[in-house]
């Protein structure tokens, strides 16, 4: 089973492609790891945290970043059941809201995010999906 944490170079260039100034959504869904998992020299290192515990880190952390670049959260839920597809079981659904891609991937690369807040994402998170979405009118009423 391959688990996603992070996207390859491919996936960030082809984000890139795609546009940077306009608004999208971006689907989260997250599993977290039984355990938090700190590389050696992190300062969270050997700390007794589960993974939930250190997206919570995470969450704190990117907080006042999301807050700078106008990005909301517009739905967040717990995960119950799949109706169609894999069964894949997350902890965690929510949908972000970014006023233009190009602040999505700007806070991405940024050193502060890199150094000192990504890392409790990669050491919370055992498998996740992030998908791009475009905002469009619904064809439905």
């Amino acid at each position: 089973m391959t688990n996603y944490i992070n996207p390859t170079k491919e996936q960030i260039e082809h984000f890139n492609h795609l546009g940077l100034k306009e608004p999208i959504l971006m689907l989260n869904m997250l599993k977290f790891r039984a355990k938090a998992d700190y590389p050696d020299g992190s300062p969270n290192h050997g700390k007794d945290m589960t993974g939930a515990q250190a997206y919570a880190e995470y969450a704190k952390a990117i907080a006042p970043m999301l807050q700078k670049i106008g990005a909301k959260m517009q739905t967040f839920g717990m995960y119950e059941a799949t109706l169609i597809g894999p069964d894949e079981a997350w902890d965690e659904v929510f949908i972000m809201h970014y006023p233009a891609a190009g602040l999505f991937l700007e806070m991405a690369v940024d050193p502060h995010y890199v150094k000192d807040v990504q890392p409790h994402r990669t050491a919370a998170v055992e498998d996740s999906r992030l998908i791009r979405v475009r905002a469009a009118e619904s064809p439905v009423g």
